[in-house]
């Protein structure tokens, strides 16, 4: 057991009983005769030697576990901040290439953009558990980039959040209008715009133009975070497991 699982306390308690022992074998050396002093200095000093060897020994073993156990859990902190961008990475796919993509060049995308009323939950980066790469010589800023993909991808589901109550708001409003007969059925993009109000009508396409830039940032953000993290890992602990890239998503297109 190391001294730091012990306390201070363990120092007076050692001085104590080394002094003790120190008193008793005094005690009896005065007694002896000469011969008999001469063996139990060697005798003293093997009990001495033994004994520092073996606490050095203990404290070395000891200091060794504890080395394994702490590179042991910052690599599996680094493995869980790769999980983590990968499940973001495949969400973000998801909502470019289902969504987004087929309607990105649509003049009037941001009426044919549907909501979404379901993506796939994602990990967020524990970033307090990765503190350790401040301390990294080969890419100190790397927690820092880490931070920034986390925002972004915190920003991109919060504006796809707010887009699509948004995009209901204008559909209901269109329904109403339509019940009352303020507009066809079957009216055009233009129509639609017309009957909400322009308050709706530049929040709706506001958010939608946001959104496709929002996530277009936090997949680019995603896929540098997550190369810089593999080589801080190569690099920091070479040796350990590295989380590959699957699915590998598709470069992303930009707004």
């Amino acid at each position: 057991m190391s001294s730091t699982r012990l306390g201070p306390a363990w120092i007076p308690v050692s001085f104590f009983a080394g002094g003790l022992v120190a008193l008793v074998l005094l005690d009896r050396l005065l007694r002896l005769e000469p011969d008999e002093t001469l063996r139990m200095w060697f005798e003293f000093a093997g009990i001495a030697l033994s004994t520092f060897v073996g606490a050095w020994a203990a404290f070395f073993l000891q200091s060794h576990r504890d080395d394994v156990k702490a590179r042991a859990d910052r690599a599996a902190a680094l493995r869980r901040a790769q999980f983590a961008l990968n499940a973001q990475s495949i969400v973000l796919a998801d909502i470019r290439r289902q969504h987004l993509d087929p309607v990105r060049t649509d003049p009037d995308r941001d009426i044919s953009l549907k909501a979404f009323l379901y993506y796939r939950e994602a990990p967020s980066i524990d970033l307090s558990s990765l503190n350790f790469l401040l301390e990294s010589t080969d890419d100190p800023d790397l927690l820092s980039a880490l931070h920034a993909c986390q925002n972004l991808w915190n920003i991109a589901i919060g504006v796809l959040q707010q887009r699509s109550r948004e995009h209901r708001r204008f559909l209901e409003r269109v329904a109403a209008a339509v019940q009352a007969h303020e507009t066809p059925e079957d009216a055009t993009p233009e129509e639609m715009r017309a009957v909400v109000g322009p308050e709706l009508r530049a929040s709706l396409r506001s958010l939608t133009n946001a959104l496709y830039k929002s996530v277009d940032e936090a997949e680019t953000a995603n896929a540098q975070a997550f190369k810089r993290l593999s080589d801080q890992f190569g690099t920091q602990f070479p040796g350990e497991r590295i989380l590959s890239r699957r699915p590998d998503p598709e470069s992303a297109t930009t707004a």
